[in-house]
């Protein structure tokens, strides 16, 4: 069982055909360092690189996870993700280990931080969100525009 906070799906009409979609997607998660889980020939799922070394800040520019699917019968396109809370109860519940440990109450600052980040990750997930697919749906494939 994961636990995960699920946000509402964005949906998008395109005129793109499905290949350049795709490809579209692999340009857009191939930038900040994702892993694409499954694959199929109408849907992508994607997980963030969770213990990679990078930049503590970056984590606020990535997206836990999320899916992709393409109808092309209707033309729309469908981007459902999550944001996984993991990182911040793990440093919620060590700096209250460390209250309990030291008796020393000024560890709680610490978890008033990392509750303010968690909130701001919360909120800034969505605008990603938004932001890659419009991405997706609005760039121009370089590969496609090549074979033309």
């Amino acid at each position: 069982m994961s636990m995960k906070i699920r946000y509402k799906k964005i949906i998008r009409s395109t005129s793109q055909d499905v290949e350049v979609l795709i490809y579209n997607i692999l340009v857009a998660l191939n930038k900040p360092g994702y892993r694409i889980t499954k694959q199929t020939e109408n849907s992508i799922e994607f997980k963030d690189i969770f213990w990679r070394a990078d930049w503590n800040f970056n984590a606020m520019k990535c997206i836990d996870g999320g899916k992709f699917e393409m109808d092309s019968k209707s033309k729309t396109i469908r981007f459902s993700f999550y944001l996984s809370p993991y990182i911040d109860i793990f440093w919620n519940l060590f700096s209250l280990t460390l209250v309990v440990i030291q008796e020393d109450f000024q560890f709680l600052y610490f978890n008033l931080f990392f509750v303010i980040m968690f909130v701001v990750r919360f909120l800034s997930n969505r605008s990603l969100a938004y932001e890659m697919m419009e991405q997706v749906v609005n760039s121009e494939s370089i590969r496609f525009l090549e074979t033309e």
